[in-house]
């Protein structure tokens, strides 16, 4: 719990002005409430480690976490703002520790939805991706400078500012 306090200190140093905003959202939430309850899902789910799934080396920043979720709200980059306005702390939990590093949560957003714009296809992972054993996610086909402008035209790579190296799989 020491961890989760530290982790919390930090969220409010950074964004303390928001647990004064008295504004309220299209759903009737005052966003110093809903800012409250990220700050504490996430002091919760960052008082270790959250790391992307492969290799564990890419490990989320919860103030950094806290601005894309804070962000995507205001922008209506959410399945649901009154769904997501609605959880509680425990609920946001699972929302907000997800094994994925902070650059790519954007980045699968939208690119879910460009794939399959009107459908519930996109929070299948079955589509997206072909269980096999054995792949390599470090085959140095997917990181070197030669390929970065194929794998960018196919993934927009550049627009989210997504880390393209050897040894750092995406």
């Amino acid at each position: 719990y020491a961890n989760s306090l530290q982790v919390l200190s930090n969220l409010y140093h950074a964004h303390k002005e928001d647990l004064e905003n008295e504004g309220v959202t299209a759903n009737g939430t005052k966003y110093k409430d809903l800012y409250l309850r990220m700050m504490l899902s996430l002091s919760l789910t960052h008082s270790s480690n959250v790391c992307l799934w492969i290799n564990g080396s890419q490990c989320s920043n919860a103030v950094t976490r806290y601005e894309i979720y804070k962000d995507m709200h205001l922008n209506n980059k959410l399945m649901s703002n009154s769904m997501f306005e609605s959880y509680t702390v425990e609920e946001m939990r699972w929302l907000m520790h997800n094994n994925i590093d902070d650059e790519e949560i954007k980045w699968l957003r939208d690119y879910s939805a460009k794939r399959y714009p009107n459908t519930t296809d996109r929070f299948n992972p079955y589509k997206y991706i072909t269980y096999t054993f054995g792949y390599s996610y470090y085959r140095p086909q997917y990181y070197s400078q030669e390929n970065y402008a194929k794998w960018d035209q196919k993934y927009n790579l550049s627009d989210y500012n997504i880390t393209y190296k050897s040894g750092n799989p995406k």
